[in-house]
């Protein structure tokens, strides 16, 4: 069990020490069940097609964004870094998030 460092809204970090190693490990870990049930819920409402300028096509939880620019090296929300988070937003692993059907 590790020691609770900062909740910051539905997101908890968590220090841990391993004795073994010495090793100290800053875990981030949200609840992304809500997420996930408000992305079901819009996309029931979503109209299909692409007409239009702006279309919402996911929703991204937080500790999901720290692990992509931990993954990736960098910030992936960045404009320079744009088609990396598309990258992500297209691959199935993560259709789940998708708000909107097709490729972005």
């Amino acid at each position: 069990m590790g020691k609770i460092l900062d909740i910051n809204g539905d997101m908890i970090e968590t220090h841990h020490y391993d004795a073994d190693t010495g090793r100290s490990i800053i875990e981030t870990t949200q609840d992304v069940e809500p997420y996930l049930k408000q992305i079901e819920d819009e996309k029931k409402e979503t109209v299909s097609g692409w007409k239009g300028d702006l279309h919402k096509v996911a929703t991204i939880p937080l500790v999901l964004i720290e692990q992509w620019n931990q993954e990736l090296k960098c910030n992936v929300l960045a404009k320079e870094n744009r088609h990396l988070l598309m990258l992500k937003i297209n691959d199935r692993n993560y259709q789940k998030l998708r708000t909107k059907e097709g490729r972005v």
